[in-house]
């Protein structure tokens, strides 16, 4: 734990001397830490899946920085897509890593008209995004090659946070309502944003009648009282479950490794 202490202690030094860092952040980060303090039980990942499979919104928390979070979204989107025979409700995507006003690219990068360079050139990704575009792409590859729909979701231009959740539970809706009667919707979207006070909050106001659940990859009070590892996934409450990506002490060594590039 004092390893842990040292680098959040770090970590809350530099974000504290961004400017790009608001004290918006820092509130939205204490509310999501705490609504992660206590948890119901320990599950299997199996048993996650079978939890989440009928709902009607599923949205998962993305940390950009770890490829292994990826993993586990396409392992869970690939599931749905398996069991659709069954459920007759494939998977439908949107996506944070792109903002929505390159749809018209990702809508022909589905289509097979121009390959994942030019899909990265012609969203900016690099300057929009910027993270691991080989682990992204993976997603958007999985789309194509399975027929799925797949869906921008950002707010073009970014913003404060509330105004980027504002932006998205539009989207959302958008979507949902298109795609809702044959499709479960798969939302992409760091991890802060997907505890139900946040951006399922106002999907919810959108949709009063929509089914959501969140798999949120941080939750470190969890974490530390039931040292999971990415076999075992937590039932939060109903609405809310914690799978792992990495473990914590991985976690903040990247997010500090990623602060100081970012700041030298």
């Amino acid at each position: 734990m004092c390893i842990r202490d040292r680098l959040v202690g770090e970590i809350r030094s530099i974000e504290e001397e961004l400017e790009s860092v608001s004290s918006e952040y820092f509130t939205y980060q204490k509310d999501y830490y705490d609504s992660l303090k206590n948890y119901k039980c320990v599950i299997t990942r199996e048993e996650l899946k079978d939890e989440i499979k009928d709902r009607n919104i599923i949205y998962l928390g993305d940390f950009h920085l770890s490829p292994e979070c990826q993993d586990n979204h396409l392992d869970i989107i690939s599931y749905l897509k398996d069991i659709s025979k069954e459920t007759g409700k494939p998977p439908a995507i949107a996506v944070e890593f792109i903002n929505s006003s390159y749809q018209k690219s990702v809508d022909r990068y589905l289509d097979g008209k121009i390959d994942e360079n030019r899909l990265r050139l012609g969203t900016n990704y690099d300057r929009n995004f910027g993270f691991n575009y080989e682990s992204y792409v993976r997603i958007l590859r999985y789309a194509r090659d399975n027929n799925i729909p797949l869906y921008a979701a950002d707010r073009p231009g970014g913003g404060s946070l509330n105004e980027r959740d504002e932006y998205a539970a539009d989207r959302i809706a958008d979507i949902y309502r298109k795609h809702g009667e044959e499709h479960q919707l798969v939302v992409i979207y760091g991890t802060y944003h997907v505890v139900p006070n946040h951006l399922p909050k106002m999907v919810k106001q959108r949709l009063p009648d929509v089914d959501q659940v969140s798999v949120v990859c941080e939750a470190p009070d969890i974490y530390w009282k039931t040292k999971i590892d990415g076999n075992k996934a937590v039932q939060v409450n109903d609405d809310i479950y914690f799978l792992p990506d990495t473990d914590e002490i991985t976690r903040a060594e990247r997010y500090l490794d990623y602060l100081y590039e970012i700041t030298s």
